[in-house]
């Protein structure tokens, strides 16, 4: 696409925007607005009252039919998203100079971006399969080597090079066949359920859990219908929709976000890439957001909150079904009974989107970017211009700008860095890490809704995994009495972030005051943990002074008045000192992944845990400890992700 023509397209967005804007604050000022929002339950009464009062005010019909007229002359992409020769040259220069410099894995991503740069069919794109391929030689990596040179192969690479091409396949079938533990072995893929039993109610969580209402200010949750133990577990969903952080589009499939060194490029833009051809041909998402990616879409509101909306609409099977569902969803009074009944788009509908907590210029703001996606999937679909679809799906577009930032779900995996894993040949899995270089990374956003349903608190009992095929697995972290709620924690702990730093984030973000019992209470930091000795839950007062002057067994500051039996507290102690002992036990030599291993360390971390609940009071830097070892077994056995650099 031409400058001239690109920069027509994107003015066209931007007055839509600005004309939605301005239509939508001076609906929100009026009485029918305010009617609305105080009388209406969790419908879509208002976002659709919004859609239609707002794409009547801007004359939507005519303005989407001219703009379509305007945009088929255009060629796509963006000139931000389109594939440069330019850029092409940049990143071959840069990736030989990575080689030269035995930089292996940035010149493997350098090679990935001339990849996506190429024309198809081409010859720069032969030259840059056949560089890859060298450098996956080089890294060890021998099917990936195989495979970028056969695609060069297939391609204008010239006789003359060929043979090199050949040869190198031979040499990596060679090697393959004298060592077959090359690379790191992967948890086996779990993309079903493991729930053992069924919820009619709810049929991605378990049957010890019903939906009920906390109480009129915290709305829905789950709570227990039967004791639950630490380890459980409760919820198993796979993602309605899922987008990948752009800035992991070198190094993972966007498609279904699994960590990819061999990613294919597009043949239409040159910013993303998927781990093979059936990723890249059936991504629904991407047919739509193809060469409006980087130039557009990643810069309207937010670029996760936005592009995830987006994707929902394309996963509810597309702007028609949404806007038919939209209009369907009106007349829901009761959302409660939609979970397990009405699908899992409406699911996603019936989800807290806050609208009366927010401030018009925020609404008006979202509503000229749903203004804005549906002009571009009408223009996409060339079937939604009629205001009759564009009112539904404008107020499902608004919607998810409102629910995403209340609901959505980071998507997690724990890294470590190349450079950390090493192989074995002394275990059948063969993969070892060493443990002190792994972390819990973001690498996407997904919409779970039925996990959407747990409520915040800084010191949470369940824990969420994400495991292959983008399913989300919430587990146990402690025993949950018959009856409690379930708690889930939005990213905040009391452990790691101050009172007053979660309280602003979680009001900005998620539209409520926190008064969970590590708030209410004041816990302090975990660093603040390091001296302090256990609270008893037997513990006796040392004398009858400590029982005069008030003292508390349950207060911070009053343990050193109370003892304990010496048996119980041996007890503990020496469980604490197994699993740390455990623990200290893990190097690169020691295998993490092994299936024997982690179910012995999970094993050990589960029953130190049920012993703190009912000897000691939270908080204990113990119950940290063993809380953060047993997310990382559990993460270990989802997904090991090595993507990226060092």
């Amino acid at each position: 696409a031409s400058p001239v023509k690109s920069s027509s397209m994107l003015q066209s967005m931007k007055s839509l925007g600005t004309k939605a804007a301005a239509a939508a604050l001076d609906w929100l000022g009026s009485n029918e607005a305010t009617n609305i929002l105080n009388d209406s339950t969790a419908s879509m009464e208002f976002e659709l009252r919004l859609a239609e009062r707002v794409l009547a005010s801007i004359d939507w019909s005519n303005y989407a039919a001219r703009s379509a007229t305007v945009w088929t002359k255009h060629q796509r992409p963006l000139p931000s998203d389109a594939k440069s020769p330019a850029r092409l040259a940049e990143a071959r220069s840069a990736g030989l100079e990575a080689l030269d410099c035995g930089l292996l894995r940035l010149a493997a991503l350098r090679f990935s971006e001339c990849i996506r740069h190429a024309q198809p069919g081409s010859s720069d794109l032969a030259v840059a399969f056949a560089n890859r391929s060298l450098v996956f030689k080089r890294l060890g990596c021998y099917a990936e080597a195989i495979a970028d040179a056969e695609a060069a192969l297939r391609l204008p690479y010239g006789d003359e090079r060929a043979g090199k091409l050949t040869g190198r396949i031979a040499d990596c079938q060679k090697r393959m066949s004298v060592s077959k533990s090359s690379s790191v072995s992967q948890p086996a893929a779990a993309s079903q359920s493991l729930l053992r039993d069924f919820n009619p109610q709810l049929p991605h969580a378990s049957a010890k859990l019903q939906l009920a209402l906390a109480d009129e200010s915290r709305g829905r949750c789950l709570v227990a219908l039967e004791d639950v133990d630490v380890g459980d577990l409760l919820v198993s969903e796979p993602a309605f929709s899922a987008i990948l952080l752009s800035n992991l589009r070198d190094s993972h499939c966007s498609a279904c976000l699994a960590p990819c060194q061999r990613l294919l490029p597009c043949s239409d833009c040159s910013v993303v890439g998927f781990c093979s051809e059936t990723c890249r041909d059936n991504d629904p998402v991407h047919r739509v957001e193809c060469g409006w990616l980087a130039g557009w879409l990643d810069s309207a509101f937010n670029a996760s909150i936005g592009r995830l909306a987006f994707a929902t609409v394309i996963a509810a099977g597309g702007p028609v079904s949404a806007a038919q569902a939209v209009a369907k969803a009106k007349n829901f009074k009761d959302f409660e009974s939609v979970f397990g009944s009405a699908g899992d788009y409406q699911s996603v509908l019936a989800l807290v989107a806050g609208e009366r907590q927010r401030e018009s210029r925020d609404l008006a703001q979202r509503v000229a970017v749903a203004c804005q996606m549906a002009l571009l999937l009408s223009v996409e679909s060339e079937s939604n211009s009629q205001l009759d679809v564009a009112a539904p799906l404008v107020a499902a577009l608004l919607r998810h700008l409102m629910l995403v930032p209340c609901n959505a779900h980071d998507v997690t995996a724990l890294s470590a860095p190349p450079s950390r894993l090493t192989t074995s040949s002394s275990t059948d899995n063969g993969s070892s890490v060493d443990i002190s270089a792994l972390t819990i990374r973001d690498i996407g956003s997904a919409v779970y809704p039925t996990a959407s349903l747990i409520n915040h608190s800084c010191d949470p009992n369940v824990s969420r995994v994400t495991c292959p095929g983008l399913r989300l697995e919430i587990r146990a972290l402690r025993p949950i009495a018959k009856g409690e709620e379930l708690l889930d924690n939005y990213g905040l702990h009391w452990a790691v972030h101050p009172k007053q730093q979660r309280q602003e984030s979680l009001a900005a973000q998620y539209l409520f005051d926190c008064d969970c019992v590590a708030c209410t209470n004041e816990w302090p930091l975990y660093d603040g943990l390091l001296a302090l000795e256990p609270r008893w839950i037997d513990a006796i007062a040392k004398d009858d002074k400590s029982e005069v002057e008030g003292a508390d067994k349950n207060n911070l500051d009053d343990v050193a008045n109370f003892v304990v039996d010496p048996t119980i507290k041996a007890e503990v102690e020496s469980t604490v000192g197994v699993v740390a002992e455990f623990v200290s036990s893990f190097s690169t030599s020691a295998p993490l992944l092994a299936n024997e291993l982690n179910s012995r360390f999970e094993a050990r971390l589960l029953s130190l845990i049920r012993l703190l609940q009912r000897r000691v009071r939270r908080p204990h830097r113990w119950f940290n400890d063993a809380e953060e070892c047993v997310k990382m077994v559990w993460s270990a056995r989802g997904c090991l992700d090595t993507g990226g650099t060092d």
